[in-house]
Order: C-alpha cells, then structure tokens, then sequence
C-alpha cells in the first residue's frame, strides 16, 4: 500500500477480507528497494496487489520534486516540477523503472494486480462533441507508461438492472469488470474468451474463480 492508503486495512478490520502480508511503503526509494527485494527472491508470493496507482505515482513524483526541482512544486511559478510539464516528463522514467522491476516480477511466476482510482473528466472528440468519461486518477503521461505495460485494464463499476414489468418492478445491484475500450471509461484485454462484461459476485472464493479462469 502506498502512504495514507487504508482500504484494507478499513476491511480487515470489518472482518470482510482475510489477514495478509502487506506493508504501507512511505518513500519512492522503499518502492525500488522493495521490488528489488522480491525480483531476487518472490518469498513464496503468487500474486502481488499495489493499491493504489495514484499513491504511487505521487510518492514518484514527490521523489522528483526532492532530486530535481529542490523540492519546489512550481504550483506558484515557472521554475518548478509543474512548469511547462516538466516535472511529469522527469517522473516517466521512474515510473518505468518500477514497471521494469514489476516485469521481472511477473516472468518469475508472480501476478501482479495494481488497483487505481477513477474521476470523471470532460472529454472532446472529434466526431461526437462533448462527453464525460472516466479515466485514471493519475497524470496521462504516468498513465501511458502504466497502459502500455499491463496485459489487462479493466474497468470496474456497480451495475443496476430492472427487472418485471410495470406492475412488478424491481431493481437489482451488481458489480462488474469491463475488459474493452469504450466511450465512458478505458479498458483493454489479451485473450480470445474474455467477454466484454464478467459479472463479479459478493461470494469471495466465487470471485476468485471467475478472475483466475480469465486472467490467471
């Protein structure tokens, strides 16, 4: 978990999700460290959760900030990391360097899941005006270097059906992945059997099947 991420620890404590391994990581230098860490040994891990992107992404770009733009944000002026966009710029690589080491990871017989907010944004196209649609929670360039990387990007979401007719109308609440690219928010997958809907059900060891039967 990145610093000041408490999801899990929010659900541990409720009781909703089993006790884990895990570690909050504070530094952008703990995340290389802790990576290195596990490309020379996996200590029997089969999957790997970083939650959440967008903490990660800021404990990179604070580390840049630090290195090379002493330790000015540029919100205020033209010399710092956010002027002109240079500091996003300078934090790609440092991002790649941490997907480089997710990789090695990977081709050692690890799962790598990485979890990541949303907003909603405006956004413009050519052909069909202006639409809201949702997207990362993280500048695009660190998205880029993100995207390019996974084999898969799903978007997840609550879906509500109604069911009956006038007389008898009820409405039913579900959670499901989208695996394809659409108008309303991003995705991508590599497989021939994965539909664009996979219905996601509350039963836990249920869930876990249905994600390993077409993602593992």
């Amino acid at each position: 978990m990145s610093r000041g991420e408490t999801g899990y620890r929010s659900l541990l404590n409720l009781g909703l999700v089993p006790s884990i391994p895990g570690a909050v990581i504070d530094h952008w230098s703990e995340v290389i460290e802790w990576l290195d860490d596990l490309v020379e040994d996996q200590q029997g891990i089969s999957t790997l959760v970083l939650d959440a992107l967008d903490g990660f992404e800021f404990l990179a770009h604070e580390y840049v900030v630090n290195t090379s733009f002493e330790g000015n944000w540029g919100k205020a002026d033209k010399t710092g990391f956010a002027a002109y966009g240079k500091g996003y710029d300078a934090a790609v690589p440092e991002l790649e360097r941490m997907t480089n080491r997710l990789e090695k990871i990977h081709e050692r017989g690890v799962a790598i899941v990485i979890l990541g907010h949303v907003r909603i944004r405006n956004h413009t196209d050519p052909l069909y005006g202006q639409y809201d649609r949702y997207e990362t929670d993280v500048h695009w360039k660190s998205w880029g270097v993100f995207h390019r990387w996974a084999d898969h990007v799903l978007f997840g979401a609550f879906t509500t059906t109604t069911r009956g007719g006038h007389d008898d109308k009820r409405k039913e609440t579900g959670r499901s992945l989208f695996t394809s690219k659409r108008d309303a928010y991003d995705a991508k997958h590599k497989g021939h059997d994965i539909p664009h809907e996979i219905e996601i059900p509350d039963d836990p060891e249920e869930m876990a099947r249905i994600i390993q039967k077409y993602f593992w």
